[in-house]
């Protein structure tokens, strides 16, 4: 239980955790601490009428970030970049919400980018707040299931997802994922061994796969 892992992490290693709780991976163990709650289509056809936004950009060991939330869980998490300012990324969630109420909170943004950035073994419960299809929350799910410093190909989700003739779907449902790194779409790489493009930057991919495979290591 979510519960039993906050108690047994802070002396143990995720690994350790992992089996003692009868878990059959780490991933397991991660996809206990993250859930995925869509947001309805009536929520969404109202362009998020009567909702509060609160958002604000922190620094992420990826560079910076805007992180976007309600009371109902993390709804966005982008990076900035050389062709997408911070005003890019703010005016991208207003049009997308714009019946929504808006707050900027940049000390909120930091005590996300904390939770989602710390240490494994320290981390909280994550609920994410998103729109999604059936589809794509089955997707999304598939890529929780990824351990830390371990790839998969579109394929491969796909079959993880029930469906094996939807990897380009698939790919779809990764290439739109609103919450990067909670949602680990930066693991999915092409059968041929490709790292392929990746939203906020193939580079900035690459680099997360390279620390993720370094955690991995001196986690063994």
């Amino acid at each position: 239980s979510r519960s039993k892992a906050k108690e047994l992490l802070p002396n143990h290693s995720v690994a350790e955790t992992a089996d003692m709780l009868g878990y059959s991976s780490e991933s397991r163990l991660y996809d206990n601490f993250v859930r995925i709650e869509s947001i309805t289509p009536g929520e969404y056809k109202s362009r998020g009428k009567n909702l509060e936004i609160t958002f604000g950009f922190a620094p992420t060991p990826y560079g910076d970030a805007l992180f976007a939330s309600t009371q109902r869980g993390i709804m966005k998490l982008a990076f900035t970049s050389s062709s997408q300012s911070r005003d890019d990324l703010i005016n991208e969630l207003e049009s997308e919400w714009h019946n929504a109420e808006f707050i900027r909170e940049d000390n909120l943004a930091k005590t996300l980018n904390q939770q989602v950035f710390s240490n494994r073994e320290s981390n909280q419960n994550v609920t994410l707040f998103v729109k999604a299809s059936v589809f794509q929350v089955k997707v999304w799910e598939a890529l929780l299931t990824i351990p830390e410093g371990e790839l998969r190909t579109y394929q491969q989700i796909a079959e993880a997802s029930g469906n094996v003739k939807a990897a380009r779907a698939a790919a779809s449902a990764i290439a739109n994922n609103p919450v990067a790194c909670l949602i680990p779409c930066h693991r999915v790489i092409r059968s041929s061994g490709v790292l392929n493009q990746y939203r906020w930057g193939a580079d900035r991919k690459a680099v997360m796969l390279l620390r993720e495979s370094g955690n991995r290591i001196l986690n063994q």
